[in-house]
């Protein structure tokens, strides 16, 4: 099946540089309100319809940390392991809400978890 187009938000200006706050990243005022605007305009009647996807979000930092040692103990061995994921705890926020219909259309509502940290302790014989 074809897509249309006809409820195709309209692309009303270039990406703006990544902001701090995810409230912010889609300027409420005059994207998202265009958006809802141009939003039932018919195929081919707006040659600036933005196209599928084309709202990305910000960009994601992760540092992860493992430290592992191993121990002999008579025949066996012992190995202990330390993992800290997320280690500079960045917020790492999710994409924009990209349905127009929702309040909160242009708002990112989701982001990943903080820094956590794991031990675990290996018997091998």
């Amino acid at each position: 099946m074809r897509d249309s187009g006809a409820s195709r938000p309209a692309r009303v200006s270039a990406a703006a540089a990544a902001p701090s706050k995810p409230a912010s990243y889609v300027a409420p005022h005059s994207a998202v309100a265009a958006i809802r605007r141009s939003s039932a305009t018919a195929a081919g009647s707006n040659p600036n319809a933005a196209g599928r996807n084309t709202v990305r979000g910000p960009g994601t930092q992760l540092v992860n940390l493992s430290f592992s040692k191993r121990f002999p103990v008579s025949r066996a061995r012992v190995e202990f392991r330390a993992e800290i994921f997320n280690l500079l705890n960045h917020n790492n926020f999710g994409t924009p809400d990209g349905n127009i219909s929702n309040a909160t259309a242009g708002t990112i509502t989701t982001a990943d978890d903080g820094r956590a940290t794991q031990f675990g302790l290996r018997l091998a014989w």
